[in-house]
């Protein structure tokens, strides 16, 4: 004898889809937590009544007014938007730009140039950039008309004045606390 085929109308076993999800019971406390306040469905002090009375001042008859649908101070900004205020009211926007140069300096100068020279330091107008030898702060002194038009593309133009070029540090010839003034060693870096 074959078995019966089973019967489809028949009360099936509870599986994961009967249960309910955590979304579904969070709500569902969050219900039983308002009733227990005794708070209703419409009544004032609900997160979209505008006009809005505290448990207490319910009671008192004191109205308290919530934010509207427009702009004001309490509204939540992005952190973005507060760095962006915080800086233009310190006067740091040239420093942040010019900040964010050196942190690209490749894609500004190429990455040949960038490997030779690199960006040192950004005060009053003036971009410092050390050279890796004399003859790329040679070929830099003389690059220095088109790197101040491509700087002026990236953080706008006047905020760099001048761009600085200097030398690879040569060796300091001072030994101990006391030393004396003078030209140094000579004939090596002729």
């Amino acid at each position: 004898m074959t078995p019966a085929p089973a019967d489809a109308s028949g009360p099936a076993e509870p599986g994961p889809a009967d249960e309910p999800d955590a979304l579904t019971l969070a709500w569902t406390r969050a219900l039983a937590a308002a009733r227990a306040r005794g708070m209703r469905p419409g009544m004032p002090g609900g997160a979209l009544g505008g006009r809005a009375r505290t448990a207490a001042g319910y009671r008192a008859g004191q109205e308290v007014t919530l934010s509207g649908a427009g702009k004001d101070g309490r509204d939540p900004v992005g952190l973005a938007d507060v760095t962006g205020s915080l800086v233009a009211q310190a006067g740091w926007t040239d420093a942040v730009a010019v900040g964010g140069v050196m942190g690209r300096w490749p894609e500004v100068v190429g990455d040949h140039v960038a490997t030779h020279c690199v960006p040192v330091g950004f005060s009053d107008g003036t971009l410092t950039v050390r050279a890796s030898t004399t003859a790329w702060a040679t070929q830099l002194r003389m690059l220095v008309p088109d790197v101040r038009r491509r700087l002026d593309a990236v953080v706008g133009e006047g905020v760099v004045g001048h761009i600085e070029v200097l030398a690879p540090d040569a060796p300091s010839w001072k030994r101990g606390r006391l030393s004396v003034r003078g030209r140094g060693a000579r004939d090596t870096y002729g």
